[in-house]
């Protein structure tokens, strides 16, 4: 089983996670403490629709770090894939390409 992690990595981003948390859970019951790569880092577990709020919310000063751990193994990074364009997205940035290259070299 999957546990995804949140951690803010400004004042900022602290505030609005947690308050978000307490909307929906206790916060302090999903606070943790881990070390990754020989830092100590402090963070919330959370579920993936959270996460995927947070990546949908364009925010620039909102500054976090996510991770994963599956069962009892070791913390990792995580980051959820971008969105692949649609085929027809692809045609026309290709298309547009080739013009600008084209025009370019007129």
């Amino acid at each position: 089983m999957y546990k995804f992690i949140v951690v803010p990595r400004n004042q900022f981003a602290n505030e609005i996670i947690a308050a978000t948390l307490a909307l929906t859970c206790d916060v302090t019951g999903n606070e943790t403490i881990f070390e990754f790569n020989g830092v100590e880092k402090m963070g919330y577990y959370v579920d993936h629709s959270f996460i995927t709020r947070l990546k949908n919310n364009n925010d620039a000063r909102l500054k976090y770090d996510l991770f994963e751990q599956y069962g009892n193994l070791g913390i990792r990074k995580y980051g959820i894939p971008k969105r692949k364009d649609p085929r027809k997205v692809k045609e026309v940035k290709e298309r547009l390409q080739e013009m600008v290259s084209r025009k370019m070299d007129s």
